[in-house]
C-alpha cells in the first residue's frame, strides 16, 4: 500500500496548527499528518524539518506543507517526481516553498533539503539544486487561504540567496542529518514529533 504525508515542519504557531488540522482531516481524511516541532534555541530550520520527518516515517511520496497555508481547491493526488502545488506573490519564477510534493525515490536522489538553512532561502537551495540535477518541477499552482501572521525577520536575504546558488558540498543532505528526537506522540488527527536540530 502506498503511503501519504503531509509533512508540516513547524514551531511556535499553535494558533495556526489548531486550524490546520481539522481542516486537513476534513480537506484530505485519508492523510497522514506528521507535524514536525523544532524545539526552542535556534532560528527556524524548514528544511532540515522536512528531511527529519522524511527519516523518521519514510514515505512513498509526501507533501511539505507550512502550517498556515489552508487547502481550498488543491488536488493532492500522487505524481512522480516534484510538484509544486502554491504559487508565491513575492517571488513569481521559481519558487518552490509553502506546499511542495515530492515522491520518496526523487527526494533521496535530490538529497533531501539542505540541513545549513535556517530561517530562509532553504527552498532556493532545492531549487537550484533540482535545476543543477536536471530535475523538473511540474507547477501546479492551486488555491490556499494563507493565515495571517507577523513576519519576524527580512523575506529577502541577499547573501542567503547568493550562497543557495552555490553547489553543494555534501549532495546527500539525508546522510548528514544529525538531529535527537525528543518525543513522538500520537494525537488526534496527527502524529507530532519533536525534535532537537
Amino acid at each position: 500500500m502506498i503511503s501519504k504525508q503531509i509533512l508540516v515542519p513547524y514551531r511556535g504557531r499553535s494558533h495556526h496548527l489548531q486550524q490546520f488540522i481539522p481542516h486537513m482531516k476534513s480537506y484530505l481524511p485519508d492523510a497522514d499528518i506528521v507535524v514536525i516541532e523544532q524545539e526552542e534555541g535556534k532560528p527556524f530550520n524548514r528544511g532540515k524539518l522536512i528531511n527529519v520527518g522524511f527519516l523518521e516515517t519514510i514515505p512513498d511520496y509526501f507533501v511539505a506543507h507550512d502550517v498556515d497555508m489552508l487547502p481550498v481547491d488543491v488536488d493532492y493526488s500522487q505524481n512522480s517526481g516534484v510538484t509544486q502545488l502554491a504559487g508565491s506573490n513575492i517571488q513569481i519564477k521559481d519558487y518552490l516553498g509553502g506546499v511542495t510534493m515530492f515522491d520518496g525515490e526523487t527526494f533521496r536522489k535530490v538529497g533531501g533539503y539542505h540541513n545549513d538553512y535556517f530561517h530562509r532561502a532553504e527552498d532556493n537551495e532545492v531549487r537550484f539544486n533540482l535545476h543543477r540535477l536536471k530535475i523538473p518541477v511540474l507547477e501546479l499552482h492551486r488555491k490556499f487561504k494563507t493565515l495571517p501572521h507577523t513576519r519576524r525577520a527580512p523575506e529577502f536575504i541577499a547573501a542567503l540567496w547568493q550562497k543557495a546558488q552555490e553547489p553543494r558540498q555534501v549532495q546527500d543532505q539525508l546522510s548528514i542529518c544529525e538531529y535527537e528526537v525528543l518525543s513522538r506522540e500520537r494525537h488526534k488527527g496527527y502524529l507530532h514529533i519533536k525534535v532537537s536540530i
